[in-house]
Order: structure tokens, then C-alpha cells, then sequence
């Protein structure tokens, strides 16, 4: 049965406690990210919050965008998602520059909940707009000469962030010492940049025809769209090469009659070169046709007698070439002689060389007489011969030079030459040759180097007979690789950029092969990486920097190069002490290493602390540094920052934390010691402590009893202990008492204890009915300007119930107070605005709760407003001359503008003083007024984090030497309408209206199916038409009951009349609205207001206050209680009875929920 009649009850406060989400924060869910996007896409920051209570928001750069999900004003901005499962992500759309930016996801605080913001970064991208080749036509070639330097200039315009550039020379990348990338600013906007990047080498004449391109690199120009690339061709102009003939040879003997085909032919050139023959220094053929790279001349002719021994020379030219370039032969024609005892061929001669006898006999002699002679006939060698031993012929060894003529009489001299220097001492050998000659055999001894591959000696073979004979000999030497382009010893990059080192060698054979190897650290074994004559390594780690290791071989040796890269990357903390732990005088040593390129600068920061009394040690080897703490003390107590930073990147942070070891100190400021709630709420007394080591917690009521643990067994439990949390991560702990469904039995004093291994502490909190506020503390001045004062301060104990603050202020010069509402309610920061500039003013601060309201601090807080910055040209004195006649007409002109200015200047006094006069009188006593003003929502401005919204201003009149310039103030600020709903005072809120304000039918009560006017919920309409009418009425009406037309200032003011037509405020809206049977009141007086409906007259004063009895004033007349002014009627008095009139105009009024509330009255968290 019991268990039956308990289950309701424990159904009640569960719901109660899930309606109050008590102890349920809201938090984020999925929190916005920074985020880089192209110009022109869409975009979606994400932000979801977990347990929402408050309202959500986004703001830009500081500017709150608003809580309406469509976002006014931005119809690019859109806040998507399910609204109550706390989705609200932020939806750009044809994203511009405009919207780069910081933006924040907000939430405001409600009840207990805390409000909460994260914050994320839209960076905006933008491509470059364009390429382009500095100073060169697009498409055209780049003419040069080989081996004069070039430098191509590329210009990369208007890009967000500043572009990167990789230079290609065809399809492989460039990465030339020579290039210099520098940022410029862009003339097209404050946000973007433009690279101007050279490069300069030396082309050669591979280089002919090649394409050198910069291509642009950037976040924002995607795969799918068209590289951004300036291209440029060379042409390059060098000399062609040796020319060659063929269709000879040089041994070869010609005959008379035959057709002889000379070909030459040349390779290279730029422009293609001229090809020609000649005979005998006599051009016989300048025709010749080009193909691809070489150029052809072919010369046709038939043989001669007369062409023995003739020259044919080929000779090259082009425009590069200072002089032509030779090839020729020397032709030799067969050619018959007589006939003899033996006959021998000879190129150009045919010769007896047998013996000639001569015989005589007679008969007298027995044997014939004989006489003989042997013919010798004179020859030049007819070929020459050269070769070279040992092969093959390698570099830094010794090579013979081997020259062999042919058969010549007399004998040949043999010589050697390389360019004008004749090689020699040499060897010579001379054998017997054909046709009775004799060859030689020629040799030379040569030391050989690597520079002498491809070097030409030359035989010089002559017997003084004929032309000398030439035989060329190029020596091929054989050599490892050597550096021909050799790449940097060092070099630098940021971590993330790109690395591209080129290496070029050459040797003999031709045929280099490249390997690259990586070696980390000392001590490690190298790592090949990568093939070939070029390193690339895009987008550089800190883990690829070290030792580079290039080498390049062939068949003859190898040749290595180093190349260290250094990875520049921003500090990094490997290591730092955490937490320490110890007591006090004892030393405490905090260590922090980091690592970087370049080595980072270490530092310890903790803001207000004095480091005077720590020692710093460096720590070379682990790149760190130490803090020590000597004689510690419960103030050194925190966290410390290390910071490492270089000239890359952002800082590194890493946080060391020093504790104290001490027994528990008890927080107990007034505001912590006490407590209030009402009976039948919930109460959370807060007992908060630090301690090192950990603080435990133990709770008293005020009979000393000792409050166990949560215990949710028994129906009755009403105390339950929160599990206690550390808030600051370090020594901070806090234990929540919740006393549910108060009493006036638990009102009293409870007992906290906290304790650890060290000692305890203990404290008394109160918990108590609710009550008003204390004032508030350290009321100061956080800035001043010419026209605004920012105002900071400490709220104290709110009386248990939500506090507003109020500030009022006077200039020092008068004692008339301004008095200004804070708004947002949650805030301890305003700025007061619209003041005079160089004037001092006098500043307090008062707290209010539903309870009743604080004393203002006593002692005001004083500051000036600073003076107005003007600005003035002065020009240097002119001489002038003026003519007296200048001068009497200046002076005239002068003397009637005065006069005119006076004259002027007086009138205006007179009126003014006639309207202060008018004013005065329509006023009467009344010396209050409310004033309300709504700023347009672009003049709100921030304050010091928070946002100014409207604001409610009073002004009180409280001297007396100034109160005719007083009342007319109040006059001037009674024409304005609040904006702010005004609630009726609590213990009238549901009060029915009295008799007293409804219509005469209706003095004794309604009737029961009478149908009154609906409530309003505002009274700012209302407030606004009687308080306006109110001075006109009155006079209105005291003309009418005393005939006095002094009494009538005007016409009433066209804004004093509420016609049945305002769209704004419509007649059947309002309380007091009635209109009576025409029969009631038939006979009058005369007309008090034409078609002027039934209205209430009632004092600003009397609605603000809330007071029982009606103020009296000589404006509305002598009588009792208030007045009903009918169309055509008497004017009637109505008695005064015991309900307030407030009741009335308040009837169902309540203040509006908080998501009805409009959002410039809600608060942004700015």
C-alpha cells in the first residue's frame, strides 16, 4: 500500500527533475571547424549542440547575424537542420571574399545553463587570375645565343593565399640556384597577392627548340580546371659542326673520264647553315638543301687530266660562325707514260725502273761493249696513316702517336702537331717501299688527361715533291664521371615545400648512370631513394631532412656529391614535466625540451607571477630548458607555460603543473555563504575548497547531523550530495548540497567540512528565504571616450532570485540623475554613451531582484569623457594690399550681419521661452517622466565582449534652481513611448479590474456574459497615447468646468489623436477603450474633444509606481479619484476605492516567454 501511494510521488519529481535539466549543461556536439574554400562553391559549418536550453546564434567577425534561421540581410546565409535536436549549421552559398572571416557558433545561457560559443576560421581562396611571361610576346620564341645567360621572368597576379611557381624545361622540373620568387601586393585589393619569380641560366644549343614553362600552384585551381601556365621557346643560335665528305677516299686514284660524285655534310647550327664547294679556292657549287638538323651539298663533275692533285674544298658558314668552316680532299687522276724495259703505275706518273743497257759490237770484238744506267724518277707519298696505341686510351696514362707514310722518293718527313704546337722529340722508321721509294714510320710518346678526349693531332707528311699530306687523329679517352652542372652543397626549405636538385655529369664511355641515397643520421646506413639525375621530394617532411648522397658512374670510376637539406619546421615539445607535487619550502624543478629547425627559443610564462625568485638551466644536449622553484610557497601554486618558438610557424605550448601540498582552504566569500530558495523549491548550497592532495567532503545540517551519501531508498530522503569535481583540473574541488522541496524547518545554518591527509577546514553556509540583493562591488572605470564611459563591476549576493543591475550618473556640474537599465541582465560590463565630451561624471550602480532593490554604492565613481580631436589647415599669411574703398564695404557688410544675428538670436529666445512657458503649464506638477528610445540595430555596438541593446533612460528632476528647464525636459521626454514591456507589481499581476475603471453601465461589475476588451500583454502602447494625451486633456478640460481659455495652449497635437482608423494602435485593443449608448449623456456643455472615443486620463507616474491614489495636478482640475472623458458628456468623477487602478490596465498581463521575446530585447553574445 505504501509502496503503491509513494509511486505517484516519485513519478512527480522525476519529471521535475527532467523538466529543470537540473545539473545538465549544454554542450557541443559536433563543433565547428576552420575550413579553406574556392571562391564561388558552397560551404557548411557544422555546429550541433548537445542538451540545448539556450538560444543559438551565429556571428561573423564579431557581428551576431541573429536567431532567425534565414538570416535577414544575408540572403546567401542559411542556418539548416533540425532546429530542436540542437542542429544549426550555417549554410554559405556562391561564397565571395567577403566572407572570409571568423565565425562562432553561440548559445545563450538559460537558467542554469551556462552559455557556451566555439569559434572556427572560413578562410576564402582565390586562384590566380592570370600568367603571364614578363616582358616577352606570347607564343613567340626567345631568341639567344648559346652560352650568353638568359632570364626568363614569370608574373603570377592576384591570388589568395600568395601562389607558388615550379619552373619545367619540357616535361621536367627545374630547380636552378638561380630562382628568386618574390611577393608582391596586388593592386586589384587588400587581400591579394601576386609572386614574381626569375630564373637565369646559360642555354646551349640542346636548348634549341626547348619549351620553358612556369606553372602556377594554388590550393584553389582544382584538377578539373585548366592549368594556369606561361610557356616560352627558345631558338638558339650556335655554330654548326665539322663538316664531312664522302664519295672519296683518300687513296682512292681517279681516271680520266670518269663522273666523281663529292658529297658534304653538316650537322647543327642555328640557322641552318650555307653548304658550298670550291676548286682551287674557286666556287663551282654554292647549291645545298637542308634536312632536319644537317644540311647536303652534292657535286657532280667528270674527271680531267687537269683535276690530279686539285684541291676541293667544302666550306660552312651560318650567322653564328666568325669564320667558315673547312673540309677537303685532293683528287689523284691515273696517267700513262711510254713504255720501257718495266713499267710501274704511279698515281700521276708511269716510270722504267729497270736497267738501261747500252751495247756495242763490230766484228772485231769478241763480246759486245755494254754500258748501263738505272733511271730514278722523283715522287711524292702518295698517303699517310695515323693510329694511336695503347687502346683503349685512358685518362692520366701515356699514349704513342703512330704516323706511317707511303711510298715516296725522296723519303717522307713525318711530323705531329696539336693546333700550332708540334709534338716532338719522336721516333722515326724508314723501310723500302714500292717504285723504288722508301716509307716512314713516325711515333710520338704523349701524356693523356681527361681534357684530351676528343683532341686533335694532326701528321704532316711531306717530301718537298707534291702538297703535304695531313692525317687527323681524335683521341677518344676514357674517364669516370665528372660534374658538368654540380648541385648545392646545402640547401633550405620550409617543412611542406617542394625539393628538386639537379645533378649533371659526363664522362667516357658516355653513359652515366645517377643513384641518390639518404642518410638520416650519423651513424645510420644509407637508403637509396630515388634513380636518375634528378631529385624531386614533394611537399618535405622534417623525417626527409639529412645527408643526400649523389653518385654518377660508368665503366670508368664514379663520382659522388653531398647535398645536406635542412627542413626548417616550427618548435614541437617532446617533452614536459606534468604535474609535480611538492611541499611548501621545498624545490621544484620544471623541464620542458622541444625540437626545431632552427633551434627554438625556450621560455617559462605564467601571467602575474614574479620570477625573480627562479633560477633557469639550460639543457644543450636535450634542447630543453628548467625552471626552479626554490623555497615554494602556496602562491607558486598553477600551472606554467613552456613556449617554444622560432621563426617558423606558431608557438608550441605545453602547460607543467606545480602543486603545493596544504590542507583545505575554504572559499568563503559572502556571496558563497548563503543561500536562498523558496519554500517548495530546490536548493543547491556550493562549498567550494582547495587542497593538495586530494580534498574530501563532508556536510552538516544545522542539528549536526551528519548528511550521508545519495540514498534514494527512502521516499522522505530530501538532502542528496553531488559526487564532488575538481573545477580547475589542479586543487580546485567543489561538493553541491541539494536540499529538494524546501521547508521553513530547513532554514538555517549547514556545516561543510573539507579535509585531506594534512588537515581540514570547515565553513557555515546559510540557506534562507529569498531576499533583495546586496549592492554591488568594485563599481570601476575600464575606458572613456569623448562621448561613452565603460563601466565594470563585481555582482555580490543576488538575494537568492535573479538580479537586474541599473546605473545612473550626473554631470559634476548639476545633481540631476540619468538612470540607465543593463541590458543584457547578465552582464557586469556597460558602456553609458551619449555623453558630453571633457566632462566629468559621477557614476553608481545598484542591483534589484523581485524583492526589492540594493543601496547604491557609496562612494560614486568618477570620470571624464575625453575632449573632441578637431582638426585645422593652416595656410602661410598672404600679403594683400586693400583699397580703402574694400574696406569701408567690408566693414558695412559686417555691421549688417551682425545686427541681423542679433535680431535673429533674440527671437529665438522669445519663443523658446514661450514654448517652456506652454510646456510648464500643460505639465503641471508632474515631475517625472519615462523616455525610451530604440537605437537602429546598426548603431548597436559591443561593449567590451557584449552587445548594447535598447535601453530605458529617467530622468528625475531632484534640484530645484533649474525647474522650469526640468519640467520642460520631462515635457520633451513624455512625447516618447516605451519599448520595454512593463509588468504591474507581483501582488496585482491577477488582480480583476475594479469598478472604478470600467464604463458607467458596468460601475457595479460586469455582467457575466459581458465581453470585455482582451487583455494586452504590453502596456507600451497605452502607456505612450495617455501619456501624450494627458496634458492636453487636462487643459481641455478645466476650460470646459471653469470657462478659463487661458487655460488652452493649442489645438490638440495631431499625434495626440487616435482615430478608429490607426493601423497601429486600433481602438478595440485597449482596456480603457469604450464607447457608450448614444442615449447616455445626451445634454452637454458644450463638446470636450470631437470623436474622441472614451479614454482613462492617468499619470506616467501613477502606471511607473504603481500607487493607490491618483496624483493630483491643477491640470486635471479639483476632484476626487479619476476622470472619464465621454464624446458629448459631462465630465464624470469616478470615486476611488481599494483595488489599485494598475490592476486594471494590467489584467492578465505576464511577461512574454523567453523565445517570444523580440531579438533586439533577447541579447547577443557578442
Amino acid at each position: 500500500m505504501l509502496r503503491a501511494e509513494l509511486a505517484p510521488l516519485w513519478t512527480v519529481n522525476l519529471l521535475s527533475l527532467i523538466s529543470q535539466g537540473l545539473g545538465v549543461q549544454q554542450t557541443f556536439r559536433v563543433t565547428p571547424q576552420s575550413v579553406e574554400v574556392v571562391a564561388g562553391s558552397d560551404v557548411t559549418l557544422r555546429c550541433e549542440v548537445e542538451n540545448q536550453q539556450g538560444s543559438a546564434q551565429w556571428t561573423k567577425d564579431g557581428f551576431a547575424l541573429g536567431f532567425n534561421r534565414s538570416i535577414p540581410g544575408f540572403q546567401r546565409y542559411a542556418v539548416l537542420g533540425d532546429e530542436s535536436a540542437g542542429v544549426h549549421n550555417l549554410r554559405i552559398r556562391n561564397v565571395t571574399l567577403r566572407d572570409d572571416g571568423d565565425y562562432q557558433c553561440q548559445v545563450t545561457p538559460y537558467r542554469d545553463a551556462r552559455a557556451i560559443r566555439h569559434a572556427a576560421n572560413l578562410t576564402v581562396l582565390l586562384p590566380p587570375t592570370s600568367i603571364e611571361m614578363v616582358g616577352l610576346v606570347a607564343e613567340a620564341p626567345v631568341t639567344v645565343r648559346a652560352g650568353e645567360p638568359l632570364k626568363l621572368e614569370c608574373l603570377i597576379k592576384d591570388s589568395k593565399p600568395v601562389s607558388q611557381v615550379v619552373w619545367y624545361r619540357a616535361a621536367t622540373p627545374l630547380r636552378l640556384n638561380s630562382q628568386v620568387d618574390s611577393r608582391e601586393r596586388s593592386g586589384s585589393g587588400p587581400h591579394l597577392s601576386t609572386l614574381r619569380t626569375k630564373i637565369t641560366f646559360t642555354p646551349t644549343p640542346s636548348d634549341n627548340g626547348a619549351e620553358y614553362s612556369c606553372h602556377a600552384l594554388h590550393p584553389a585551381l582544382l584538377p578539373q580546371h585548366t592549368p594556369l601556365v606561361a610557356r616560352v621557346r627558345l631558338d638558339v643560335h650556335y655554330e654548326p659542326g665539322t663538316p664531312q665528305i664522302t664519295g672519296y677516299e683518300q687513296k682512292e686514284v681517279l681516271h680520266p673520264g670518269h663522273h666523281q660524285r663529292l658529297t658534304c655534310r653538316v650537322s647543327g647550327g642555328n640557322p641552318a647553315p650555307e653548304v658550298a664547294w670550291y676548286r682551287e679556292g674557286a666556287l663551282v657549287d654554292p647549291d645545298f638543301t637542308t634536312h632536319g638538323n644537317y644540311s647536303v651539298n652534292a657535286y657532280e663533275f667528270q674527271v680531267k687530266a687537269s683535276d690530279n692533285l686539285a684541291k676541293y674544298e667544302c666550306r660552312v658558314t651560318n650567322a653564328v660562325t666568325p669564320e667558315a668552316k673547312l673540309a677537303e680532299v685532293q683528287a689523284r687522276v691515273h696517267c700513262k707514260l711510254g713504255r720501257g724495259a718495266g713499267r710501274g703505275t704511279l698515281p700521276g706518273y708511269t716510270v722504267r725502273w729497270a736497267e738501261y743497257r747500252c751495247e756495242a759490237k763490230n766484228a772485231a770484238t769478241v763480246e759486245p761493249l755494254v754500258a748501263s744506267v738505272i733511271l730514278s724518277v722523283l715522287f711524292p707519298p702518295s698517303e699517310v696513316s695515323v693510329s694511336a696505341r695503347p687502346l683503349p686510351i685512358k685518362a692520366d696514362s701515356h699514349a704513342t702517336l703512330i704516323c706511317e707514310s707511303g711510298a715516296s722518293n725522296p723519303q717522307t718527313k713525318l711530323s705531329w702537331w696539336r693546333d700550332d704546337s708540334q709534338l716532338q722529340p719522336g721516333d722515326v722508321e724508314v723501310k723500302p717501299g714500292q717504285f723504288g721509294g722508301t716509307t716512314t714510320r713516325y711515333s710520338v710518346k704523349v701524356g693523356v688527361r681527361m681534357e684530351d678526349d676528343g683532341a686533335v693531332f694532326t701528321c704532316h707528311a711531306h717530301n718537298h715533291l707534291g702538297a703535304t699530306l695531313q692525317g687527323n687523329l681524335t683521341l677518344s679517352v676514357f674517364y669516370p664521371p665528372v660534374w658538368v652542372e654540380e648541385p648545392a652543397h646545402q640547401l633550405e626549405v620550409s617543412e611542406g615545400e617542394n625539393v628538386l636538385v639537379q645533378a649533371r655529369a659526363r664522362g667516357n664511355p658516355p653513359h652515366v648512370t645517377f643513384l641518390w641515397r639518404h642518410l638520416r643520421e650519423e651513424g645510420d646506413e644509407a637508403e637509396a631513394v630515388m634513380r636518375g639525375p634528378v631529385l624531386n621530394l614533394t611537399e618535405v617532411t622534417r623525417d626527409q631532412a639529412g645527408l643526400y648522397t649523389v653518385r654518377a658512374s660508368n665503366s670508368e670510376g664514379n663520382a659522388t656529391r653531398n647535398v645536406t637539406v635542412r627542413v626548417k619546421y616550427s618548435a614541437v615539445i617532446t617533452s614536459v614535466t606534468d604535474v609535480q607535487t611538492v611541499s611548501v619550502g621545498e624545490s621544484a624543478t620544471l623541464a620542458c625540451m622541444a625540437r626545431a629547425r632552427p633551434l627554438p627559443n625556450l621560455t617559462w610564462r605564467r601571467p602575474g607571477y614574479d620570477f625573480t625568485r627562479t633560477h633557469l638551466r639550460q639543457l644543450p644536449a636535450q634542447n630543453g630548458l628548467q625552471l626552479i622553484i626554490r623555497n615554494a610557497t602556496i602562491d607558486d601554486m598553477g600551472a606554467f607555460t613552456c613556449v617554444a618558438m622560432n621563426e617558423v610557424g606558431d608557438a608550441a605550448v605545453a602547460n607543467a603543473t606545480l602543486l603545493i601540498s596544504h590542507k583545505p582552504t575554504i572559499d568563503e566569500s559572502v556571496r558563497r555563504q548563503r543561500t536562498s530558495a523558496e519554500v517548495g523549491r530546490d536548493a543547491r548550497l556550493i562549498c567550494r575548497a582547495s587542497g593538495a592532495p586530494t580534498v574530501r567532503f563532508a556536510w552538516y545540517t544545522h542539528r549536526h547531523t551528519l548528511i550521508h551519501p545519495p540514498t534514494y531508498t527512502r521516499a522522505d530522503q530530501r538532502y542528496f550530495l553531488e559526487d564532488p569535481k575538481v573545477l580547475d583540473g589542479l586543487v580546485t574541488y567543489e561538493s553541491v548540497l541539494l536540499v529538494k522541496n524546501v521547508t521553513a524547518e530547513d532554514y538555517g545554518d549547514f556545516e561543510c567540512r573539507a579535509e585531506n591527509r594534512l588537515g581540514s577546514s570547515r565553513v557555515t553556509l546559510r540557506l534562507q528565504a529569498p531576499t533583495k540583493p546586496d549592492t554591488p562591488l568594485h563599481l570601476q572605470v575600464t575606458n572613456a571616450t569623448h562621448n561613452s564611459v565603460h563601466l565594470a563591476w563585481t555582482p555580490a549576493y543576488d538575494g537568492g532570485l535573479h538580479q537586474k543591475f541599473r546605473i545612473r550618473f550626473r554631470a559634476d556640474h548639476t545633481s540631476r540623475y540619468h538612470y540607465r537599465d543593463v541590458y543584457p541582465e547578465n552582464v557586469t560590463r556597460f558602456s553609458v554613451r551619449g555623453l558630453a565630451p571633457a566632462t566629468t561624471y559621477h557614476f553608481q550602480v545598484v542591483a534589484y531582484n523581485r524583492r526589492g532593490q540594493s543601496s547604491y554604492n557609496h562612494q560614486p565613481v568618477l570620470a571624464t569623457t575625453t575632449g573632441l580631436r578637431r582638426s585645422s589647415v593652416s595656410a602661410p599669411p598672404a600679403k594683400t594690399h586693400m583699397s580703402g574703398l574694400i574696406v569701408v564695404i567690408t566693414t558695412l557688410v559686417s555691421v549688417a550681419l551682425l545686427v541681423l544675428n542679433v535680431t535673429l538670436i533674440t527671437c529665438f529666445i522669445k519663443r523658446r521661452a514661450r514654448k517652456r512657458l506652454t510646456a510648464s503649464l500643460d505639465k503641471g506638477s508632474t515631475k517625472t517622466a519615462t523616455r525610451g528610445f530604440l537605437p537602429p540595430a546598426a548603431a548597436t555596438e559591443g561593449v567590451l565582449g557584449q552587445t548594447l541593446t535598447p535601453m530605458s533612460e529617467k530622468v528625475v528632476c531632484e534640484d530645484t534652481s533649474g525647474r522650469q528647464e526640468c519640467q520642460a525636459s520631462c515635457v520633451r521626454a513624455a512625447t516618447t513611448c516605451l519599448v520595454h514591456p512593463l509588468d504591474p507589481p507581483p501582488q496585482y499581476a491577477h488582480s480583476p479590474p475594479p469598478p472604478a475603471l470600467l464604463p458607467p453601465q458596468y460601475a457595479h461589475g460586469p455582467p457575466a456574459a459581458a465581453v470585455l476588451p482582451p487583455p494586452q500583454t504590453d502596456l507600451t502602447l497605452g502607456i505612450c497615447d495617455d501619456g501624450r494625451r494627458l496634458q492636453h486633456s487636462a487643459a481641455m478640460e478645466s476650460e470646459a468646468r471653469y470657462g478659463d481659455p487661458a487655460w488652452r495652449t493649442s489645438s490638440p497635437p495631431e499625434q495626440y489623436e487616435i482615430t478608429s482608423l490607426d493601423p497601429v494602435y486600433p481602438l478595440p485593443t485597449r482596456h480603457t477603450a469604450h464607447h457608450p449608448p448614444p442615449s447616455t449623456h445626451a445634454q452637454s456643455n458644450g463638446p470636450v474633444r470631437r470623436n474622441t472615443p472614451f479614454r482613462l486620463h492617468i499619470t506616467k507616474d501613477y502606471i511607473r509606481g504603481g500607487n493607490r491614489n491618483p496624483p493630483m495636478s491643477s491640470s486635471v482640475g479639483v476632484g476626487e479619484g479619476l476622470q472619464f472623458a465621454t464624446p458629448q458628456a459631462h465630465v464624470h468623477a469616478l470615486p476611488l476605492t481599494s483595488t489599485p487602478l494598475l490592476s486594471a490596465l494590467a489584467l492578465g498581463a505576464r511577461r512574454p516567454p523567453q523565445a517570444e521575446v523580440p531579438l533586439e530585447q533577447r541579447g547577443h553574445l557578442v
